[in-house]
């Protein structure tokens, strides 16, 4: 269910992991790792912006 805000798109977890076939638990491991930011919908619902996947594919966030 990707989701379109002022010209960003995002993704849920499900999205993510069917984009790098990873279990949930991976794209999970990764938010917490800090590796791949997310941004919080409720206490268990998190959005991924394509912005943020691609920085974590370029591996930016080794980078900071």
């Amino acid at each position: 269910m990707m989701i379109e805000i002022k010209n960003e798109k995002y993704y849920t977890p499900q999205e993510v992991c069917d984009k790098f076939n990873v279990s949930i638990s991976t794209v999970a491991r990764w938010r917490k790792n800090g590796q791949l930011s997310a941004y919080k919908l409720s206490e268990r619902k998190f959005m991924y912006s394509e912005t943020e996947i691609e920085k974590f594919v370029k591996g930016e966030k080794w980078l900071q």
